[in-house]
């Protein structure tokens, strides 16, 4: 269905209502307005009324909202500087403001530059070129632009300094003013494209309201335009898409079955029958045969309506081939010198709903098969990887016996006397290509009545049951020594200083499986030197000459005390009162087998406290710590006088003539080691008779 958008003019002013009832006009201009004036917002204003217009700025503005259903006017204002920003901003956006007039809208471009002065185009096939005109006059005062709404609006000529600044060229053109009554200068024109129309203005409009004249016909001028345009929109838009036929739906199919392109037709409610794109897409798969077709028809109406539909074919190989001559068993028998036999199939053939399907063999044909039962897998696989796996067998039988190869062997008896061997120590390199399961001997342990020669037979049995034998010789020998086990002995010397063992006190039970025949020590005999730790070897010998040997230790005591003989002695005091003896001068020929280590007094010093008889005892100790005593008298003497010290002395006699002194007085230090008894003089007391000197004996 097409909608139809009739734009109708509101006919009746009263007071400052606005002229047309609408709120799809937009104003498209830089951040400041030409030459910074408002006569354009004015002037929508007075059309359209303030809030029922949409103003937007170049840099930020959405072409695809600016130039959409929402709005049916568009006013581009480039004026002064901003010629530069509104040329590349249609530039960018050319195609979409070209197909949005086509549809029934309206355009007006208006440029009155001071910016560029070259040509400039602003599409449409259009192009401006400064150019300025100080008057413009009209060229068919029958125009609406002169008759409309707001008036009085016709006159001629307009004047300005300058009414504009560009001119108008291009082809498809209805000049509606033209510049200084020139004709060829064209300087508000009209087109029509597509289902719409576009203005193209090189008017100095943001002076129309007040500065150029005569007023109010340049102002009237300026709203009628405006009135006019937007009055010009009469869209037509056809919405809807043309409508496709036979188009199947999408399906699944094996690869055999892939359906043909069928025909579709297209129809349009507006342009009828319309021709029929087709295009085929194949996605490859997984395989050759796992893909996917998408089919696509298409078709256009002439308002740009697309219709389009596909159809999405899945194609899909899932059938396995079929094996057409499988055998069931294959029998062989096995090659010289080996363990089965190569194996060549027959040829085995398979067919597919898809292609050519291919062979894996596991096993391959050809391959070397051992004895007994191998299953072949044949897997046979189309080009999508579909698959049949079938089996069948190949027996391959052995009949051929083992070759023996023996060979002699010495072996020994262990610690228990026993010993033991295996097939595999007879064996030699016995062989079967088939390989051996089993290796037999008719004996296999051995004890020490077996020592020397002893014939075995070994019997070698393949895997597949075949059996042959061969005899070899086992020599049994003796190699153990006895196990031997020591123990440690204490002896203590005799009062000679001897002592002696045997090889049993040693032995702890020394033991050998085929028996002992001698025991033996490297020493049997000790004395004194060897008092303490001596280190004895035993030997132990067995049957069959086999011999080990243990150490051990023998503690040889001297526990006999030494013969103590003691004597009696005197001994004299020295000046000092003191006297010393020796354990020598005590001992009369004590002895000991092992030898006197030391002799000791329980006491060695007297002083004067000990004159007379003091009894000692003598302690004789043998060179292993065996020590006896006996006893003794010392008898101390002194023989030693005082030292006698004396000194003058004056005494006075007393009124009676007599005067006496003590010995005290004449002694002057005597002494002696063992101290001073008594000090006597002779003479005590002196008279008249005595004054002078007198001598005296302390």
């Amino acid at each position: 269905m097409k909608n139809y958008i009739y734009i109708a003019m509101l006919c009746l002013v009263h007071g400052l209502a606005f002229h047309v009832q609408a709120q799809d006009v937009a104003y498209l201009t830089n951040n400041a307005e030409p030459w910074g004036r408002n006569g354009n917002i004015i002037a929508l204003n007075n059309v359209f009324g303030s809030g029922n217009w949409s103003k937007f700025i170049y840099n930020t503005a959405d072409p695809a909202q600016l130039f959409s259903s929402d709005y049916k006017f568009v006013f581009i204002e480039g004026g002064n500087s901003s010629t530069s920003t509104m040329v590349n901003f249609i530039q960018n956006n050319r195609t979409r403001i070209e197909n949005w007039v086509a549809q029934g809208n309206v355009l007006f471009i208006n440029s009155a530059t001071n910016q560029l002065y070259n040509s400039y185009n602003v599409g449409f096939g259009v192009n401006f070129f400064r150019s300025l005109s100080g008057q413009g006059n009209p060229v068919n005062p029958a125009h609406p632009i002169f008759n409309g709404s707001f008036s009085p609006s016709y006159t001629s000529p307009y004047s300005g300094n300058y009414f504009a600044h560009d001119i108008i060229l291009g082809s498809g053109l209805t000049p509606i003013l033209i510049g200084d009554n020139q004709s060829s200068r064209v300087i508000l024109a009209e087109k029509s494209w597509g289902n719409g129309k576009v203005m193209f203005g090189g008017l100095t409009l943001p002076w129309f309201q007040e500065y150029w004249s005569p007023q109010p016909y340049v102002r009237n001028l300026h709203n009628n335009i405006l009135e006019y345009l937007y009055n010009s929109a009469n869209v037509v838009i056809d919405e809807t898409a043309p409508v496709l036929s036979g188009v199947p739906n999408s399906t699944n199919v094996e690869c055999d079955n892939v359906p043909n392109i069928p025909t579709v037709t297209a129809n349009d409610d507006v342009d009828g029958n319309l021709p029929v794109t087709f295009s085929e897409t194949r996605v490859n798969g997984s395989c050759a045969f796992n893909y996917t077709l998408i089919r696509t028809w298409s078709a256009t109406d002439a308002a740009g309506n697309e219709a389009s539909a596909s159809q999405t074919i899945t194609v899909y190989d899932d059938k396995s081939p079929v094996i057409d001559n499988l055998p069931v068993q294959l029998t062989s028998f096995v090659d010289a010198g080996s363990c089965g036999a190569i194996v060549s199939f027959p040829t085995i053939t398979a067919t597919d709903n898809c292609g050519n399907p291919s062979f894996e063999y596991s096993p391959l044909s050809g391959s070397f098969f051992n004895v007994g039962q191998t299953t072949v897998t044949v897997i046979t696989t189309d080009d999508c990887g579909n698959s049949r796996t079938e089996n069948f067998l190949v027996v391959v039988e052995d009949n051929i016996a083992p070759e023996t190869v023996c060979q002699d062997l010495t072996v020994s008896l262990d610690a228990a006397g026993n010993a033991s061997i295996t097939p595999a120590q007879i064996d030699n390199g016995s062989s079967d290509a088939c390989g051996i399961a089993e290796l037999a001997l008719d004996r296999l342990s051995f004890g020490c009545a077996d020592v020397g020669s002893n014939p075995v037979v070994l019997t070698v049995t393949d895997n597949n049951d075949n059996s042959a034998t061969c005899s070899a010789t086992v020599t049994v020998e003796d190699k153990i020594v006895p196990q031997t086990v020591c123990q440690d002995i204490t002896v203590s010397l005799d009062a000679a200083g001897n002592a002696s063992i045997t090889p049993a006190q040693i032995d702890n039970g020394s033991s050998d499986a085929c028996g002992i025949a001698e025991l033996a020590l490297d020493r049997l005999s000790f004395g004194c030197a060897d008092v303490g730790n001596n280190t004895v070897v035993l030997t132990v010998t067995d049957n069959n000459d086999n011999s080990a040997t243990c150490s051990a230790t023998v503690t040889v005591e001297d526990k006999i005390v030494p013969q103590t003989v003691c004597q009696d002695i005197t001994v004299s005091l020295d000046a000092a009162g003191n006297a010393s003896i020796t354990p020598a001068q005590i001992d009369n020929g004590s002895s000991d087998a092992c030898g006197i280590a030391e002799l000791a007094l329980d006491r060695l010093s007297f002083g004067c406290a000990d004159v007379g008889s003091n009894p000692v005892v003598l302690t004789v100790t043998d060179n292993n710590d065996n020590s006896a005593s006996c006893s003794a008298t010392v008898t101390v003497e002194d023989k030693i006088v005082p030292q006698t010290v004396c000194q003058d002395l004056t005494v006075s006699l007393d009124a009676s003539g007599n005067a006496s002194i003590t010995p005290a007085q004449i002694d002057n230090g005597s002494s002696d080691a063992c101290g001073i008894a008594e000090l006597a003089l002779d003479r005590l007391s002196f008279g008249c008779a005595d004054v002078g000197s007198n001598p005296v004996v302390l």
